[in-house]
Order: structure tokens, then C-alpha cells, then sequence
């Protein structure tokens, strides 16, 4: 008896089931969590590394700077491609950061969820909402 796994196998190419890549489109907002990379239809790939810094004031909290929170981007083919830091301002539903890299500008709209005074942000709970031009 043939497996499914066989059957899938011999019907779908390789680099599908393997591929941890999202399908984007330029202009169109995304997410992505860390560790996770979009491919445009041109091919460039763009991967949330993590999040350096997150310093937003939490909600609720009264304080004396907003903070910010530092996310970093990378951007190309491993080994090939280039760091980006986009820097988000605290205390603010709405907020953007553009950075360029070879004529591919990346706008971060939203750094989810946001800090809590009450409850630590756990590394795989982090989502970035970005849009590529």
C-alpha cells in the first residue's frame, strides 16, 4: 500500500514541501512571525530575524519616555543578503518605519502584540505587519 506522504511526493515538486516561504505581493500588507520569510514575485526574500529591542511603554503604564522597539530584518538569500533595523515608536496603535535596501523599500506598520506591564512577551508570540514596494 502506498503511503500519502509517497503519493504527495511524487505530485507535488519538492521545494513546495519543503518550503517555509509566504508568497507576497508588492503594496499588499503581511505578517510574519520570527523566524518566518516572504518571497516576492520578483524572487527577493525578506525574513523576520527577531526583535533586538522592546522598550514601548507597556499599556496602562505611566511613563516618562515612550520607548521603542527594534526590528530586525533580513534581506536576500543567506549569506548573500543584507541586516535591516527598523526602529518603532512606543505608545502608538498606528506607527510605520521604512527602510530602502536596493531599491526595495519595507514599511513596518505594527510590532504585535504589544508590551503588557503584567505579562512578558514570549520570542514566538512576536508578529510584524510589513509592506514591500
Amino acid at each position: 500500500m502506498i503511503s500519502l506522504i509517497q503519493c504527495l511526493l511524487g505530485v507535488l515538486p519538492m521545494s513546495i514541501l519543503y518550503s517555509d516561504e509566504i508568497p507576497v505581493s508588492p503594496d499588499k500588507p503581511f505578517e510574519l512571525a520570527i523566524g518566518q520569510t516572504a518571497r516576492l514575485e520578483s524572487g527577493t526574500l525578506v525574513t523576520f530575524v527577531g526583535v533586538s529591542e522592546d522598550s514601548r511603554c507597556p499599556k496602562g503604564a505611566q511613563c516618562f519616555w515612550a520607548g521603542q522597539a527594534k526590528v530586525d530584518l533580513y534581506i536576500g538569500e543567506t549569506g548573500k543578503g543584507k541586516e535591516m533595523q527598523l526602529i518603532l515608536p512606543g505608545m502608538k496603535d498606528e506607527v510605520e518605519a521604512n527602510g530602502e535596501v536596493d531599491g526595495l523599500t519595507i514599511q513596518c506598520t505594527k510590532l504585535a502584540p504589544y508590551t503588557d506591564a503584567e505579562t512578558p512577551i514570549a520570542k514566538e508570540d512576536y508578529r510584524v505587519t510589513l509592506t514591500l514596494k
